[in-house]
């Protein structure tokens, strides 16, 4: 019976439920630069022998060793769902950061491809500019074109009735004799 007491006296933490899965309280008055009084989160492994537990906290994506003096138990777990939960809930947290990071990361190789993008509208704005030039243009070499071709035609016309009436003056003439 002594030594029970001597082993509660020891590890307080044993009656304290402090076991995977259950949700658990940073107590007051601690700040350390990876958690801070009130957070709160499940616990994923508990090392009795070192008196510590890895958490992870809500909204954050990271494993944290923890000694348990630090923490309070605020949950029970009636299964080992809460575990699978907190993994993927700072899995989440995890792929937001990750996507974060590399947008942040990705952003010089965004801005060129958005300068290479304005570059090309740029240019095709040009193309069409000069695309509408060309095609003023070649509708007044086309209306030039017409115009020319209509005044061959009638040139044409006038030396074929010169011709046919010079024909006809040779026929009469030679009729006559």
């Amino acid at each position: 019976h002594k030594l029970f007491h001597t082993a509660l006296a020891v590890r307080p933490w044993l009656m304290s439920g402090f076991q995977v899965g259950c949700r658990v309280r940073v107590l007051r008055g601690r700040q350390f630069s990876d958690f801070k009084e009130r957070d709160e989160g499940v616990i994923l492994d508990v090392n009795e022998e070192c008196r510590n537990c890895t958490v992870v906290f809500d909204e954050r994506p990271e494993k944290i060793q923890v000694a348990l003096k630090h923490l309070r138990v605020i949950g029970q777990s009636t299964n080992r769902g809460n575990a699978a939960d907190a993994g993927a809930r700072s899995q989440k947290v995890l792929a937001k950061q990750i996507a974060e990071e590399m947008r942040l990361a990705d952003l010089p190789a965004v801005q060129a491809l958005d300068s290479e993008l304005q570059e090309l509208r740029n240019a095709l704005q040009d193309a069409q500019k000069k695309m509408k030039s060309y095609e003023a243009r070649d509708e007044k070499q086309a209306q030039e074109i017409l115009q020319l071709t209509r005044e061959l035609s009638s040139v044409k016309q006038e030396e074929l009735q010169a011709d046919l009436a010079v024909a006809r003056m040779e026929a009469a003439s030679q009729e006559m004799m």
